[in-house]
């Protein structure tokens, strides 16, 4: 305990179930549990309830966002009846000119609070990497060929300098973009697995039912991973690029594509991995045909610039020399 009150009936009294402070809320106040019980909650993006700690007679808080003059990052509800001394940051000056022991106290309460968020950072990362594990376990059934070493994206970080060397698209690429693309095209197709299985391993002779079906799986990915850019509270900006490539990389240059977007309304993510997605498609073995040469698939994408692909993206991929080997 870091306060010993001998006056619990000081204060302002918080009957059980009621909120002493919301998420969002400008501190005003050093807040000093005298009696009760308290919980320390955040509200996860699925709208569950993560307890962050309890507060007992004696701990404070607010003292963080008083001084830096944020908003609280929780919220906090009695437990039972909780009296809470409130303390402004005048009377809190004021208190320490009188007794500077009390700055010793309060970085004390500080660095047990910044203890147990570097806990908390800890256990959500793991939790963060377990999850992109299990979601690239999710996208390797969704996709032949996928995995941790598909060679789509080594491709894809390939093309990308490539154009950055050219000098395409400085508004959008840079080396921090081109990481989050690479990390993205590991989990664009994972709509696929929201199919069943029949349909995604049929090719050809589908019925205009089945072809309808087939091109949800670009809303099922898009969903999935704009839930997983959530989750990751700001730290998922691969997430929500591989969100936007789910959605838009059936998309082609003259409009023809699933959604119907043209040229430049089709985002830069979508063109570059349009032409690897496809080129990578030609020269694998598909089972129901024989795959093509890496000429007679470099063919069909020159031929197909301004139609299926972006013409600047195509010739910085003929300038490349890809290889797949």
């Amino acid at each position: 305990m870091l306060f010993k009150i001998r006056e619990p009936k000081l204060g302002k009294l918080f009957p059980a179930g009621e909120i002493i402070a919301s998420e969002g809320d400008v501190a005003t106040h050093l807040h000093i549990v005298q009696s009760g019980l308290a919980e320390v909650y955040r509200t996860g993006f699925d709208g569950s309830r993560i307890r962050l700690t309890l507060l007992a007679a004696g701990d404070m808080f607010g003292s963080m966002a008083l001084f830096d003059k944020k908003p609280f990052h929780s919220s906090i509800q009695a437990l039972e009846d909780t009296w809470v001394l409130l303390i402004d940051k005048k009377a809190i000056l004021r208190r320490i000119y009188e007794d500077p022991s009390l700055v010793l106290r309060i970085m004390e309460n500080l660095s047990g609070r910044i203890r147990r968020q570097d806990d908390e950072i800890l256990d959500l990362n793991n939790g963060y990497q377990a999850a992109i594990g299990g979601l690239i376990t999710l996208a390797e059934t969704a996709r032949a060929g996928g995995g941790r070493d598909n060679p789509v994206v080594s491709l894809v970080g390939r093309l990308g300098e490539q154009l950055i060397a050219m000098g395409r698209f400085p508004d959008v690429l840079d080396s921090g973009y081109l990481e989050n693309l690479k990390i993205a095209c590991l989990f664009y197709d994972i709509g696929n697995s929201g199919l069943p299985e029949a349909l995604r391993t049929r090719q050809g002779g589908l019925r205009e039912k089945e072809r309808e079906l087939l091109k949800t799986h670009i809303h099922i990915g898009s969903k999935v991973l704009t839930r997983a850019s959530e989750a990751a509270r700001g730290g998922g900006a691969h997430f929500q690029l591989a969100a936007e490539l789910a959605q838009f990389h059936h998309e082609k240059f003259d409009g023809s594509g699933y959604l119907g977007l043209q040229g430049m309304h089709i985002p830069v993510s979508a063109r570059i991995v349009a032409v690897v997605d496809v080129y990578s498609a030609l020269i694998s073995d598909r089972g129901y045909r024989k795959p093509l040469t890496q000429a007679q698939a470099m063919a069909f994408i020159k031929e197909s610039s301004g139609t299926h692909f972006d013409p600047q993206v195509t010739e910085a991929f003929v300038a490349m020399g890809p290889s797949m080997d």
